[in-house]
């Protein structure tokens, strides 16, 4: 297996940025779209409930519509290759004996990892329907932040974007899929201009050595 030295790595980690501008004349290969799918598909989640469900947008049009009701995003979004919208599941399908948790896992695994799950729900969550959806878009993060850091690795940019209205945004994509709860969307293409320098507090300040 092949790794990064860390100047690559360093390189990386201050290249990967907020992507607000996308080449618009590129389009992804068919093989980039199977790489970014499958970057998101194997993105962790505690008990490995995987409480989500990405939509990529590839279609002009479709994309067209989205962006117009993303606020000031518009432009940036109808520039990019493609949108993915992150849909959560709903909390009712993560109780232990849903038709999704019961068919989520292998038989070997889900013997030990459903009791394990649902003794959480009741100590942890008091079996909070509230505190479960919490739990699940926790999980969201930890699959965006994987996707666009995957993207990077790709020699890809891409924008976490939080400024849309999910309702109008499902609506649209409601006449193709059942309705999605949606909690983010993320732009991906190739950018037109070099990222900026970064600003993060110095290392004394954002950490604690122990």
């Amino acid at each position: 297996m092949k790794f990064l030295d860390q100047e690559k790595r360093k390189q990386l980690l201050n290249e990967r940025h907020s992507c607000k501008m996308f080449d618009s004349h590129y389009e992804f290969s068919s093989t980039e779209l199977e790489e970014i799918a499958e970057i998101a598909r194997l993105s962790p989640s505690s008990y490995n409930t995987q409480p989500w469900h990405f939509v990529m947008v590839t279609n002009k049009d479709l994309k067209k519509q989205i962006a117009a009701h993303s606020y000031f995003n518009e432009e940036m979004i109808k520039s990019a290759s493609a949108l993915m919208v992150v849909c959560s599941l709903k909390p009712s399908e993560l109780l232990p004996h849903s038709h999704y948790m019961q068919n989520l896992y292998p038989e070997s695994y889900k013997v030990r990892v459903i009791p394990s799950f649902a003794q959480m729900l009741g100590v942890r969550f008091n079996h909070s329907m509230q505190k479960l959806e919490s739990y699940i878009l926790e999980q969201y993060y930890i699959a965006v932040g994987q996707i666009c850091m995957g993207v990077s690795l790709m020699g890809l940019d891409s924008c976490i974007i939080g400024g849309f209205d999910p309702l109008k945004v499902g609506e649209i994509l409601e006449q193709r899929i059942n309705k999605p709860k949606i909690v983010c969307l993320i732009a991906l293409g190739k950018r037109v201009a070099e990222a900026s320098k970064k600003s993060r507090k110095s290392k004394i300040d954002a950490i604690t050595w122990l």
